[in-house]
């Protein structure tokens, strides 16, 4: 789980820093968040259903705490595109606007970010954010590493040997192991005309 967590912190701290380069939100990066935490939980050895589950859970909430993070980072951009909206904005000085915009956004806080992050959801976010989570679960869970044995009569892997039977105290004979075709028979000779 330790590689799980890891993997989901190094996935949203790299969507907000992403975000404050780019000042732009980007939403399919939840699928990278979520191949970051199953990878770092298969890194460090975790498998199974539970693990996969877990997984599943940890990249929720860190793509969650990722679109928070590049809400934070992309919130002054916007704040200073309503200023300079304002026809008084040509009369005020960088520097004044500059201050202005660190002013409304400490004033934001994590309610207000949460709040402005469930208006800022679409259905391209829900979808992104469950290939994230699936992702994390497949990996996570340790994915589909053999094809599964083939099965024959009553759940007994086909090219086994049978297992004995009780009341002779011999074996049985084992099943084939491939499916046997129907025999082929010859044309039927045609006359001569």
């Amino acid at each position: 789980m330790v590689g799980a967590v890891v993997g989901g912190a190094i996935g949203a701290v790299a969507w907000g820093g992403i975000a404050a380069a780019t000042n732009f939100e980007i939403g399919y990066m939840a699928t990278g968040v979520g191949f970051l935490v199953g990878f770092g939980s298969a890194l460090l050895g975790g498998r199974g259903v539970v693990n996969g589950i877990l997984c599943g859970i940890i990249a929720l909430l860190s793509i969650f705490g990722g679109k928070l993070m590049a809400l934070r980072f992309v919130l002054p951009g916007e704040v200073r595109k309503e200023l300079m909206a304002d026809p008084r904005a040509a009369e005020t000085s960088k520097a004044d606007i500059d201050r202005m915009v660190d002013e409304v956004v400490s004033k934001i806080g994590l309610g207000e970010t949460v709040e402005a992050a469930q208006k800022n959801l679409d259905v391209i976010d829900i979808v992104f954010a469950a290939i994230g989570v699936a992702a994390a679960f497949r990996i996570g869970s340790g994915g589909n590493r053999q094809a599964p044995a083939r099965v024959a009569n009553y759940g007994q892997i086909v090219g086994e040997a049978p297992p004995a039977d009780p009341t002779r105290g011999t074996p049985q004979t084992p099943l084939p192991t491939s499916v046997p075709t129907a025999p082929q028979t010859p044309p039927p000779p045609q006359s001569p005309p």
